[in-house]
Formats: structure tokens, C-alpha cells, sequence
């Protein structure tokens, strides 16, 4: 894809996206936000009204960009993920619940401590933190980039959860945004056996959760507005 001036435009197929559609109104049709190609009749870098974007734009062309979201326990990252899945169309996948069914379960099944479904393994997984933390990394030995991998290539666009350094640095080329969620100013931090990545020294965005829920669905939102504004490494707006 080109500039209007002919230039080859470098920034990645990854960010090419209508940028929203809401009841105000369509903003952006098939246009690169970085460098301007196509007929967008929006504003680049302007503020925009975000709840029913992706999720309101039905188009088989769209590729949303691929995230990690770190985070120590309880710190909110299901929440983020379920905002960012509700206002805006994304497709998360938490790591435990992608793992319980692949790796975990199976394990407790053959150590002859079955589990009667999926949601029991599940709902116990803060009793067995350390425990789950070695099945993964046992799980992806070989390959630590392994069920990053399987996740993404599964459809879903957010890894929520990764606990792993190892796993981390095989997985971060996998996806284009980590963002940390941060609520260290009102929960401790996790113990290293179950949770051993520095998410300060990491990720691409921290996201704090040390406030109000509204405080918080803000912060999401101006998260996607900066992704939907094609400036994924602008890291001058990294801590929102």
C-alpha cells in the first residue's frame, strides 16, 4: 500500500482498519491511519467516539492486532480483557482457561485427581497457582512459545495472562502490543513461582487499575483509540 505521494508505506498490514463506526456516524473506510492511503474522512490523531468500533464493522479485511495482557493476580486483567472484548470486538483468551483444557485437566485426570468438568479445574486454579505455572511450562518445554502459538492460531486476538519470562521471550514477537495491567497501588504483587515477568520492564503500555471501574473503561478506551490512530509504538503515551 502507498502513500498519496507514492511512498511505499512501511507500517504493518496488521493496522490497515476501518477506524469507527458508531452512531455518530462512520470514521475512516479502508485507509491506513499511519500514512493516509485511501479516502478516509476523519481527522488522523483526532479523538473519537470508541464504544462500537470493531464490534460494529462487519468486514472480513479486518485483522485487529495481536496482544499480550500481563498482569499480576487479580489485578484486573479479565476485566480489561472483557471490556476490550465488549466495547470493541476483540476475541480474548485467558491463558489459564486455554491451558485447563489442554494441559491441565488431562494432568490431574492421569494423577488420579479428576476434575468432574472444565469449570470445576477452572474455578480451582487459584488453589493450584505454582501447579498450573509448572504444567505450562512443562507443556511448552520444547517450543516456549507454544501455546502463544496455539492461542493466536486458534482465532482469538488477546493472550490474557501469560505467566512465564521463558514463555514470554519465545511468544513476544507473536504479538504486535503487550500491555500491562496495573494495580500494584492497591493489591500485591503475585509470588515469582507463579508469576516470574517484570511487566514494568516489558510491555508497551500499562494500563493503571488503581482507581474507579470508570476510571478503568476509560483507560481502555483510549487504548483502542490510540491503537485505532495507527500509532503502535508511540511509546510517548505508553502509561495511561
Amino acid at each position: 500500500m502507498t502513500d498519496p505521494a507514492g511512498a511505499d508505506c512501511t507500517h504493518p498490514a496488521t493496522f490497515f482498519w476501518p477506524l469507527t463506526v458508531s452512531a455518530a456516524g462512520a470514521y475512516g473506510c479502508d485507509a491506513c491511519l499511519v500514512c493516509g492511503a485511501g479516502q478516509p474522512p476523519f481527522t488522523k490523531g483526532a479523538r473519537l467516539p470508541v464504544p462500537g468500533s470493531w464490534r460494529a464493522v462487519a468486514r472480513e479485511n479486518i485483522v485487529r492486532p495481536k496482544i499480550i495482557l500481563l498482569g499480576h493476580a487479580r489485578h484486573g486483567k479479565d476485566t480489561v480483557a472483557d471490556l476490550l472484548r465488549d466495547r470493541h470486538g476483540f476475541n480474548p483468551m485467558g491463558s489459564s482457561l486455554f491451558a485447563c483444557e489442554r494441559v491441565v485437566m488431562p494432568w490431574f485426570r492421569t494423577s488420579g485427581w479428576p476434575y468432574p468438568s472444565l469449570q470445576a479445574c477452572y474455578a480451582d486454579r487459584g488453589i493450584h497457582r505454582a501447579t498450573w505455572f509448572d504444567l505450562i511450562c512443562a507443556y511448552n518445554a520444547e517450543d516456549p512459545a507454544r501455546l502463544a502459538r496455539e492461542l493466536f492460531a486458534a482465532g482469538h486476538d488477546i493472550y490474557v495472562g501469560m505467566r512465564s519470562a521463558r514463555e514470554f521471550a519465545a511468544a513476544r514477537e507473536l504479538a504486535d502490543v503487550v500491555v500491562w495491567v496495573d494495580a500494584l497501588e492497591r493489591l500485591p504483587a503475585e509470588p515469582a513461582d507463579s508469576f516470574d515477568i517484570d511487566p514494568a520492564a516489558v510491555c508497551d503500555w500499562r494500563i493503571s487499575n488503581n482507581g474507579t471501574p470508570a476510571e478503568l473503561e476509560e483507560r481502555v478506551d483510549d487504548f483502542v483509540r490510540w491503537l485505532q490512530a495507527g500509532r503502535p509504538f508511540d511509546y510517548a503515551r505508553r502509561d495511561l
